[in-house]
C-alpha cells in the first residue's frame, strides 16, 4: 500500500520510510532531484553514488519492457548473491504499459536486498496499481525565485493553452492552438516536456467533459510524443482533430 504525497521532512520518517519498504515513487525532475536524493541515501542507507557497483541508474526517456526485465534478472541475481543491498533508480518521462505491468510484479514480489525507485515527471500517468504497490513521497528542494517564477509562468500558459484548446467548438480553432504551440517549439520556448504538460491538462479537461474516445487517442499520443520518430506537429493536430 502506497502513502500518497508524503514530504520527509525529519530523519526519523525518512528512515523508516527508506528501511521499510522497498519501491518508492518520486514525482519530479532528475536534475533538481538528483543531490537530495544522493544525500538522502548516502545519510539512511549507507548507499554511495561513486564507485558503487551496487547502483544503478537508468536514465531514458522511455522506459521499456526490455529494461524493466532487465532490472528484474539483475535483483534476482542480487538475491542470491552476497548480503548487500542493491539500488536500482529509474528516471523516464514516460514507462510503457508493459513494462509498468512488470514493475509491479516486481513491487508485489519484494526481492531481499533490493530496493527500486522510480523517478518521473508524470507520476500520474502510472498505472493506479503500481502506483498502490509503491511508497510515494516528495523531495523539497530550493529553487531560485526566478526560476520559480519562470515555472508559474509557463505553466500558466500551458494550462491556459489546453483549456482554450478544449474549449473551441470548431478543429479549426483548436489547429490554431497548436500553430501556436509549434511556433514555441520552433522558437525554442517550448520542449517536449511541456508538450507533456499540455497533454497532461487536456486529459483532465477530457475527464471532465467525458470525452472517453478522445481519451483513448489522447493515451496514444502521449505514448509515441517521445517517440523519435514521432512528429509533434502531427500528433497535435491529430488530436485536434479528433476532440
Amino acid at each position: 500500500m502506497s502513502t500518497k504525497n508524503q514530504s520527509l521532512q525529519n530523519d526519523s520518517a525518512i528512515s523508516n520510510a527508506l528501511t521499510s519498504h522497498h519501491a518508492f515513487l518520486i514525482e519530479g525532475e532528475w536534475s533538481s532531484l538528483f543531490h537530495h536524493l544522493e544525500m538522502l541515501l548516502g545519510t539512511h542507507l549507507g548507499v554511495s553514488f561513486h564507485g558503487n557497483s551496487n547502483l544503478e541508474i537508468f536514465k531514458t526517456v522511455s522506459f521499456t519492457i526490455d529494461d524493466a526485465r532487465m532490472i528484474k534478472d539483475k535483483a534476482l541475481q542480487s538475491a542470491l548473491g552476497e548480503n548487500t543491498l542493491r539500488v536500482f533508480i529509474i528516471v523516464a518521462e514516460t514507462i510503457t504499459l508493459q513494462a509498468q505491468n512488470a514493475l509491479l510484479k516486481l513491487a508485489e514480489e519484494p526481492t531481499a536486498r533490493v530496493k527500486i525507485f522510480i523517478i518521473t515527471p508524470f507520476a500520474s500517468r502510472l498505472l493506479p496499481t503500481l502506483q498502490s504497490r509503491l511508497y510515494s513521497f516528495s523531495i523539497e528542494t530550493e529553487t531560485d525565485k526566478e526560476t520559480i517564477e519562470y515555472k508559474k509562468s509557463k505553466e500558466y500558459f500551458i494550462s491556459e493553452q489546453a483549456y482554450e484548446f478544449c474549449r473551441k467548438k470548431y478543429s479549426s480553432q483548436r489547429l490554431e492552438i497548436v500553430k501556436d504551440l509549434l511556433k514555441k517549439i520552433d522558437d525554442g520556448e517550448m520542449t517536449k516536456t511541456d508538450i507533456a504538460h499540455f497533454l497532461e491538462a487536456i486529459h483532465k479537461q477530457a475527464l471532465i467533459a467525458k470525452k472517453h474516445q478522445f481519451l483513448k487517442k489522447l493515451h496514444i499520443a502521449h505514448t509515441y510524443l517521445f517517440d523519435q520518430s514521432s512528429s509533434i506537429k502531427l500528433l497535435l493536430e491529430f488530436l485536434a482533430l479528433s476532440w
